[in-house]
């Protein structure tokens, strides 16, 4: 039986995870990120764009993030005063002490939405497809212990439709404080499952419940 590899995963935390909204609004909402840390020794800090279309970036609407300090081996960035209900494009770029900058990082969206408390913390994911024609649905593990996957702790994706070229799937009921582990596989018409994408972490904390991870920055390109 032919084999399906998990291909191009990017996991993206929504609502909870990426977006805090003051108790009053009148700060407006904040989208707060993470991600591993460039190799490069040349690397002196990073730049964090964000904007209502769609790959039009520019510095005006960046954060700066220079000498940045590791928080369990990842750098972290916020992007405050965002308008609830309204949509966003997130980039990262690294760059080094002469000025050269990296190209983007995969692009992400989230729409700044106020989250209610009643139904307990939800976590939401967007992925790139897998490119195999085999390919006929997804399925989202949690736990609450690395490593610990099963059935009864998954969130089945079948024919799944794309939104802005990407999957999405969500983890409803999620208990405040508790800390859970997320992966997800890719499977066939004949049910032969893909191995587990690389595991993400998150503790459900409301409302201030930091950091989702998003895609490690490429390397710094040299400007001749």
């Amino acid at each position: 039986m032919k084999r399906i590899y998990f291909l191009n995963i990017l996991f993206f935390t929504l609502a909870m995870l990426c977006g805090l909204s003051s108790p009053g609004m009148a700060a407006g909402v904040t989208a707060r990120f993470s991600w591993l840390p460039n190799q490069e020794d040349s690397v002196t800090g990073y730049r964090l764009y964000y904007t209502t279309s769609s790959g039009s970036y520019d510095a005006d609407h960046s954060i700066a993030i220079d000498n940045p300090q590791l928080q369990d081996g990842r750098i972290y960035g916020e992007v405050p005063d965002l308008t609830e209900g309204t949509t966003y494009y997130f980039v990262v770029t690294a760059h080094d002490d002469q000025g050269s900058e990296s190209d983007y990082s995969e692009e992400i969206s989230w729409n700044a939405s106020s989250p209610g408390m009643a139904a307990g913390l939800k976590a939401r994911f967007s992925w790139l497809p897998n490119q195999e024609d085999s390919v006929t649905g997804y399925r989202l593990y949690y736990a609450t212990s690395s490593g610990s996957y099963d059935a009864d702790h998954s969130i089945a994706i079948d024919n799944p439709q794309l939104q802005d070229g990407r999957i999405y799937g969500e983890v409803p009921n999620l208990t405040e404080g508790t800390t859970y582990y997320f992966v997800v596989t890719a499977h066939d018409g004949q049910g032969t499952e893909s191995d587990y994408s690389e595991e993400i972490q998150w503790t459900a904390t409301a409302p201030t419940a930091p950091k989702p991870p998003t895609p490690r920055v490429i390397s710094i390109r040299t400007i001749n």
